[in-house]
């Protein structure tokens, strides 16, 4: 049990993983103490999306595709859909609900809440990082020699 804890643990204590994590926490603690709404920051942001969206659609080198899957696929596509529809009507619901209440005050929408909860660099910071992590798990099995479920 103890090999394999240390095998799980060496996997992600790579040089290169260390690397990354140090260029992901320098870049967040740039990006974030640049001024809001500005162009450095749409740069800043603009970068990492870039990366993730061009690791997401570059070709993955082979077309073979499983059978099952699309059959799977092609005869419940709301299986895969509903619980997204169901997050993003929720959300919009509550956000609707909460813009229209009185007093604002007693009454914040995200963006509100978020305002206060990234209003310092350390906390934007983190945020950021947060972000950068999100966009990794995306990607990360998209590699080559990753098989795809």
């Amino acid at each position: 049990m103890r090999q394999l804890q240390q095998v799980k643990a060496s996997r992600w204590l790579t040089p290169a993983a260390i690397a990354g994590l140090a260029v992901a926490a320098c870049w967040s603690w740039f990006a974030s103490g640049v001024r809001t709404f500005t162009r450095p920051a749409e740069v800043l942001t603009f970068i990492p999306a870039l990366a993730v969206l061009v690791l997401t659609l570059r070709p993955k080198g082979r077309l073979s595709v499983s059978v099952t899957a699309t059959v799977t696929a092609a005869r419940s596509p709301w299986r895969t859909l509903l619980p997204w529809a169901a997050a993003a009507v929720a959300i919009v619901g509550w956000e609707l609900s909460e813009l229209f209440s009185q007093p604002r005050r007693d009454h914040p929408t995200l963006s509100s809440i978020t305002n206060t909860l990234l209003s310092t660099h350390p906390s934007r910071f983190l945020g950021f990082l947060a972000w950068l992590l999100l966009g990794w798990l995306m990607v990360r099995d998209l590699g080559p020699g990753r098989e795809e479920p």
